[in-house]
């Protein structure tokens, strides 16, 4: 998979600093940012509200594309739970249907590895911790972009997300963390959390480690405000918040057929 400049395609997974900073990230042409479509699969009872039902989700599958991995976890769990977790959707199963649309990419191929943890940027630059937890089925025309778990889609867009309403405005950064060091493991993520709020703050201090390690090149237009702030989260993510911003446009990008 070579790397592409500029940009060919209208949505990329991005690997301009993968050999720099080991992250992959969701971004189209000219810097533009995803929507977010809500994921419902997985396993529900903790906490579900009905938000993802049927009516509304009729597409919904009952297993991830990990749930083996979180099985073997040995916490009592079969699968993810859309409802606690909260999971992005990264990458496009190669299939067997070999539609001429449809783009495959695994991202363990570049280095990272199921369940590890993700830096999810969300509108007002708010940004929330999740793992990578499913891939893209080619069940579709083209690869659904930008994706998640209802938990992680309500951290972003407020109860009013369902399975059918997720956020329209294309204004969602998606983060991937490459290497052994981005997952949690068995005993680094509270996988029997019964809410949002407890799991992701199980993962909270693996995340900003992880972001830290990003580093910022002579494109980058970080200003004092961003790079000084003492706000947890913000100053450590000074870098994400340039390419959220569009500053950083002249991009590298991962292949994706």
């Amino acid at each position: 998979m070579p790397v592409l400049t500029p940009c060919q395609l209208a949505f990329s997974y991005c690997g301009d600093r993968l050999q720099s900073s080991g992250i992959i990230y969701l971004q189209g042409r000219n810097g533009a940012l995803a929507n977010m479509d809500v994921d419902c699969d997985g396993v529900g009872g903790v906490a579900e509200d009905g938000r993802c039902r049927y009516e509304l989700s009729p597409d919904t599958q009952n297993v991830t594309s990990f749930r083996d991995a979180v099985a073997g976890y040995g916490k009592g769990l079969k699968d993810l739970n859309p409802y606690v977790h909260p999971y992005v959707v990264f990458g496009n199963d190669k299939g067997t249907r070999h539609r001429a649309g449809w783009h495959p990419f695994d991202p363990a191929e570049k280095g990272m590895r199921p369940l590890s943890v993700m830096a999810v940027v969300c509108s007002g630059y708010q940004v929330v911790y999740g793992v990578w937890g499913d891939t893209n089925g080619d069940d579709g025309v083209k690869p659904m972009i930008g994706e998640a778990s209802l938990a992680l889609a309500t951290a972003c867009g407020g109860k009013g997300i369902n399975g059918d309403s997720g956020i329209d405005e294309d204004s969602i950064l998606f983060v991937g963390f490459t290497g052994d060091e981005a997952v949690p493991g068995a005993n680094g993520a509270n996988w029997t959390a019964t809410d949002f709020d407890s799991f992701e703050k199980s993962i909270e201090g693996l995340g900003n480690r992880l972001v830290e390690r990003i580093q910022a090149d002579k494109t980058d237009k970080v200003t004092a405000a961003a790079s000084d702030s003492s706000n947890a989260g913000w100053g450590t993510l000074a870098v994400l918040g340039t390419l959220v911003l569009g500053f950083y446009i002249a991009l590298g990008f991962l292949e994706t057929d």
